[in-house]
């Protein structure tokens, strides 16, 4: 388990509470859409974990071998159980636009300022739009348990490795 001095900020789906990112990975607000973050994740190995019970293998015939149970997972999507989600293009509409509903309802009933809110549903057409336009070249994934209500995310290819897109409001920071 990773810790860092100060605690770790875990990101937690206010609808679902499931734990969904955290601050182990460089992040920025995505360009012209505030509403959203762009998460750099990184490739982390899964498997072949050996406990070494004291015997001295090459003593006892074994030696070094190549473990196959060894894979190369992406982190974010490993570390939080995310789950490939399929969405057309019009469901996923229908999904941001109930979503940044629900975003704007929890917000008001918390007693957040309407000037707060109003500022956030500004911002949805652009991350909505965005996020449209990328719909064809990522992959969606949701929570372990597929609890549609809650947040999902996108994720994309780059060079650097995966690059995740999560809808900032629509997550709680908790630190650890």
């Amino acid at each position: 388990m990773l810790r860092l001095r100060g605690g770790l900020e875990i990101w937690v789906c206010k609808v679902s509470g499931k734990e969904v990112c955290s601050d182990a990975f460089p992040s920025e607000p995505v360009e012209g859409c505030p509403a959203l973050v762009k998460v750099q994740s990184r490739l982390m190995t899964e498997g072949g974990e050996e406990i070494n019970t004291g015997g001295n293998a090459s003593a006892e015939g074994g030696g070094e071998e190549v473990d196959d149970s060894v894979v190369t997972v992406d982190a974010i999507e490993h570390t939080f159980h995310l789950q490939p989600f399929d969405l057309d293009a019009a469901t996923l509409k229908g999904w941001l636009k109930s979503y940044f509903q629900g975003i704007r309802k929890s917000k008001k009933e918390a007693g957040v300022p309407q000037e707060q809110i109003k500022e956030f549903m500004a911002g949805a057409p652009a991350a909505a739009k965005f996020l449209l336009g990328k719909s064809k070249e990522c992959e969606i994934l949701i929570n372990e348990d597929f609890n549609d209500a809650g947040c999902i995310c996108f994720r994309e290819w780059s060079e650097k490795g995966n690059v995740y897109y999560y809808i900032k409001e629509g997550l709680e920071m908790q630190r650890c």
